[in-house]
């Protein structure tokens, strides 16, 4: 009877809802086991809304229907009993396999799934379950007979394995180039994947390995594919990831992931580790869980000896919801009086950054540290987890923290032991209770400055345990000479690490004072992968039969011909029950590797085989070749007439890099162009067909780059609808035919060069331009009538102002600014170097309000402005101008200016800025560069930063002094230090006033407009404003402007 139960159990699977999807989605029952592994691999991964969460597969076994009948029975009794008890039901469970049930402590949930895993040993001895609902977790594990000696199972329902991990019983080895390639696109460096011993899977297949280890030794492993799949090695116990950097950490950071993890480490903080199993969906409602039964979160309790050490915990998780969610279940079990949160920067107005390497990549590592440095102390008084313990806990932390800080302050007078002593700490892992057993070594700090200034860093002034802004050697800071370099020394003086965060340069390094030939970092710098022989394949070798029907078929639903497949050697590959289609690369008519390609679109290669293009004898002898992203493609131009083409074999990056272009060696990813150079040298026109998406158009930038863009042509995909265009050649082969393909390479255009242009790129600016839509075709105007014809305002324009002193130069052009927004809206940077802020404030609030600031002297007989005028001008000012000023005693310098400038128009909408005076500027000029070639150089800066952002420069430049000047205003050419102010101007402006009384009314001002170099908006002439003592402002007289009236 018992026998019959158990053969229908085998026949007839017990029934899960899974096997009713029919899409690709479905799981497979074909084995018990493969059904349990598709269930945890598929469902982990799912239920956290794509979340990395997932167990070790299952060993393959079988029932074994010859044991002992009796014992079976015996066996069988007791443990069904026991399970019925915990309200299992087990009548229709396989013995030796996996069984799927209704879990009796979360029902299933609320989609009522068979969420309980239930493992029955094959003679009944023991049982072993775990309920797979997020919200549930239930484990256990019961034995038939508690006196019998059975093999140890673990309370995740695992046999504990006896046999210890090795690297070598894992199969794993260094990373590979491709590996390394895709790290690196993430700005993980090479030596942050050695450090924390980061492999990849022997074999074929791209699999990055993270191990996990304890005191140093290997503890487990968990894995990830290129494409972001997880899994983690069986029989393992649960960790955090980098376990052994928080040994002695008195603050750490917990991450959500091992590239986080990773990303931390290259902004400094070595402190930090990454959870294994990742984010929940939720946070649960529930009570915390005992220890026994906390399975999601066993880790913690794995790890509680190095947390407990912990005073400060930083959650830098990530920042959707499931990590969120994840922080507060975090902060639940380690509690939240001595957790902090990290926000993540904002992305654009609606998302922030999601996690801590996506800060890394996109802002750099400064951005990085700044969001941990500005961690917040852990929400803990919300509506839903508020209690008197959590606040008495709150004030307690906070009296204990304050206590230290004052312990801190009153030992730094004493001994520096004292201060060893205090109990400060950093976020960078340095805690000062161990600081003593750190200290500087003045000999290999010595050491390590030299080695520095060898390499072209000059760390002298760097202080061990700080990050210091540098001068990058590589790239000189571009031409802003920013100091883009970040270096690092350790705390002891021993070595030292540096990144540029240059866009264009990206150089980033380390080095050490003295190599210890028995320490980790030197053993790993010793590790190289020998590159493996070329190997030597055929068609035989490989297995290529002649393809079916089924995919001759394929290809014509895509217009491909059983003639073309048949010209380009196009095979099929048996792999398992399913078919490849395999395109073979050939050289000189002899294969050298072999891509493989599935119905669902998935690629492979043959492992060391030679990278070259497909299809590379078709262009052994062509002057113009086609190079397109994929093998479709190229039999695509091949429909269309065109066989002068090729396919790159490795598809396209992401996006393109910003690094200088490496060596032939060092250039792994593109190693195919170097493999084929001499087919390319030979093309004396090459067109980019790619794709049009943002790969596709990284791809064809890299390609150029790599083959010369002036031999390089790019084709422009035709449209699909009023929004979308075609994305490739067999795209637009299947929808609009052989025609239309050749078209769309008959008008390829030449690939743009930066800096070379032709006229029809501006075509549509002129057009703007001639109907006057753009705005400000002739100018905005000043405001003042009496001006309109001599001088008006333009965007990216460059206007010099100069005038005697006390001439009113500032004074005019802050009528002028309050004249411009109050006509248009315009908004301004101010640096006014002579100006205190007050002073300023008021004066531009007087000639705003149209009162005087005060009710002395010169503002007595007019009524003062109100403390609500002065109110809403105060919004005024705030809302109309941003200010640029150097707080400390430095002299800022012009580069110094614009960049501040710069960020002024991208965060404020800034239209115009003001520079008075240039003589308070920072003039240091390089030996040997005189001060003519220094203006020149520097009013250069200042055009292009006008006519790059469209913003309107005023600079003031006082004349030199004038020994005879008898009244006249003087010229343009007076200016202190170079004729170039005239030169390089857009509009010269002389502001003179008259000081002789008898020579005419004192309060008229002669605005002599000098230079005009666009006679759309202006001409050279003389205008004449009255000038208001009282307010500040100008107004316009009734004097005819004077044109063409000079100084004799």
């Amino acid at each position: 009877m018992l026998l019959d139960t158990r053969l229908r159990a085998l026949s007839f699977p017990p029934p899960c809802p899974f096997i009713l999807h029919t899409s690709s989605n479905s799981l497979s029952l074909n084995h018990p086991t493969s059904f349990f592994a598709e269930f945890i691999s598929r469902n982990s991964l799912h239920s956290h809304v794509g979340r990395p969460y997932s167990h070790a597969p299952v060993s393959n076994s079988t029932v074994d229907v010859d044991e002992a009948e009796e014992e079976e029975t015996t066996d069988f009794a007791k443990l069904k009993r026991k399970l019925e008890t915990l309200g299992i039901n087990s009548d229709s469970c396989t013995p030796g396999q996996y069984d799927h049930l209704y879990c009796p402590k979360c029902k299933g949930g609320r989609t009522i799934h068979r969420s309980l895993s239930l493992h029955i040993s094959k003679n009944w001895s023991y049982a072993i379950w775990r309920c797979f609902h997020v919200e549930c977790g239930w484990a256990g594990k019961v034995f038939a007979d508690t006196k019998k000696n059975y093999p140890g199972v673990n309370l995740h329902g695992k046999v504990n394995s006896s046999r210890p991990l090795t690297e070598e019983s894992l199969r794993l080895e260094m990373l590979g180039d491709e590996l390394l390639a895709y790290f690196s696109e993430r700005m993980i460096s090479k030596e942050t994947l050695q450090r924390n011993n980061v492999m990849q899977v022997a074999g074929d297949q791209k699999i990055i390995a993270f191990t996990y280890r304890r005191n140093g030794l290997l503890v487990g492993c968990k894995y990830r594919t290129v494409e972001k799949k997880f899994w983690q090695g069986k029989n393992t116990e649960k960790w955090l990831y980098g376990l052994d950097d928080i040994a002695e950490a008195d603050e750490i950071i917990i991450v959500e992931g091992e590239l986080d993890k990773l990303s931390m480490e290259e902004a400094g903080y070595y402190n930090c580790v990454s959870v294994p199993g990742g984010a929940p969906q939720t946070v649960s409602l529930k009570e915390l869980p005992s220890l026994e039964k906390d399975t999601s979160y066993h880790y913690l309790w794995n790890c509680k000896d190095y947390l407990d050490k912990a005073s400060r915990i930083i959650l830098a998780t990530d920042g959707d919801i499931p990590g969120q969610a994840l922080a507060e279940e975090l902060a639940r079990r380690l509690g939240k009086e001595r957790c902090w949160q990290v926000r993540w920067p904002k992305k654009d107005e609606l998302s922030s950054f999601k996690d801590a390497n996506e800060v890394l990549k996109n802002l750099g590592a400064d951005a990085l540290r700044d969001a941990i440095d500005k961690a917040e102390l852990y929400q803990m008084l919300n509506m839903l987890h508020f209690s008197k313990a959590h606040l008495v806990k709150l004030i307690v932390f906070s009296v204990l923290r304050f206590l230290k800080f004052v312990l801190f302050v009153m030992e730094m007078n004493g001994s520096v032991q004292a201060f060893l002593q205090s109990p400060r700490g950093s976020v960078s892992g340095v805690n000062f209770q161990t600081l003593e057993k750190q200290l500087v070594d003045q000999n290999q700090l010595v050491t390590l400055r030299q080695k520095l200034q060898e390499i072209g860093i000059d760390g002298n002034d760097c202080m061990p345990g700080q990050y210091n802004g540098l001068i990058c050697p590589s790239c000189g800071g571009g031409d802003s000479q920013e100091k883009s370099l970040s270096l690092h020394i350790t705390e002891n003086g021993g070595a030292a690490v540096w990144t540029c965060f240059r866009a264009k340069c990206g150089w980033k390094g380390t080095t050490r004072a003295f190599a210890d030939v028995n320490s980790t970092y030197s053993r790993m710098n010793k590790m190289t992968k020998l590159k493996q022989p070329i190997r030597v394949i055929t068609e035989k070798s490989l297995g290529l039969e002649p393809l079916c029907n089924e995919l001759l078929a394929y290809f014509a639903e895509r217009m491909i011909s059983g003639e073309t497949l048949r010209r380009n050697a196009v095979m099929q590959k048996r792999t398992g029950d399913q078919i490849a289609i395999a395109f073979a690369y050939y050289r000189n008519g002899e294969v050298v590797s072999c891509k493989y390609r599935d119905i669902t679109k998935k690629f492979w290669q043959e492992a060391n085989t030679e990278k070259i293009f497909y299809g590379l004898d078709d262009i052994k002898e062509a002057s113009d070749i086609i190079i397109v992203e994929g093998e479709m493609d190229k039999l695509a131009m091949e429909e269309a007439g065109f066989k002068n083409c090729v396919s790159v074999p490795d598809g396209a990056p992401p996006k393109v890099s910003n690094k200088a272009l490496p060596s032939e060696e060092e250039d792994t990813k593109y190693q195919y162009l170097w493999n084929c150079k001499e087919y390319t040298e030979k093309a004396s026109r090459i067109i980019l067909a790619t794709d049009g998406d943002p790969p596709g158009q990284a791809l064809a930038e890299e390609l150029a780059r790599r083959l010369g863009r002036e031999r390089c042509w790019r084709v422009k995909w035709p449209k699909r609808n009023n929004t979308e265009s075609f994305k490739d050649a067999n795209e637009v082969l299947m929808y609009m035919g052989p025609d239309a393909l050749r078209e769309v390479i008959d008008n390829a255009e030449l690939y743009p060069i930066k800096g070379l242009f032709n006229f029809k790129h501006y075509f549509d600016e002129i057009d703007d331009y001639y109907h006057q839509t753009l705005g400000f075709e002739l100018g905005v105007s000043t405001g003042w009538r009496g001006l309109n014809e001599l001088y008006n305002v333009v965007p990216g324009e460059l206007t010099i102002v100069t005038g005697v002193p006390n001439s009113g130069k500032s004074e005019w052009i802050d009528a002028l600014l309050c004249n411009l927004n109050h006509s248009v809206g315009w908004k301004f940077a101010l640096c006014s170097m002579e100006n205190k802020v007050r002073e300023h404030a008021r004066k531009l609030l007087e000639k705003h309000v149209r009162k005087p600031f005060f009710d002395v002297r010169y503002g007595e007989s007019v009524e003062r402005m109100s403390v609500e005028e002065l109110e809403q001008g105060k919004k005024w000012l705030s809302d109309s101008f941003s200010l640029i000023r150097c707080e400390n005693d430095c002299l800022p310098n012009i580069s110094w200016v614009l960049d501040l400038a710069r960020i002024a128009v991208l965060r404020h909408g800034v239209n115009g800025l003001v520079i008075d005076p240039y003589n308070e500027l920072d003039h240091q000029r390089p030996p040997g560069q005189t001060e003519t070639e220094y203006v020149s150089q520097m009013l250069t800066k200042v055009k292009r930063f006008a006519q790059h952002h469209m913003c309107h420069v005023w600079f003031v430049a006082h004349p030199r002094q004038l020994h005879h000047w008898i009244g006249g205003p003087p010229n343009l050419y007076d200016i202190s230090g170079s004729a170039h102010f005239i030169n390089k101007c857009d509009n010269g402006i002389v502001i003179h006033r008259n000081r002789d009384p008898e020579a005419g009314p004192m309060d008229v001002v002669q605005v002599c407009v000098r230079k005009v170099r666009n006679k759309v908006i202006g001409t050279i002439g003389d205008g004449y404003l009255s000038y208001n003592r009282v307010t500040g402002e100008y107004m316009d007289i009734d004097m005819p402007p004077l044109n063409n009236k000079r100084r004799s």
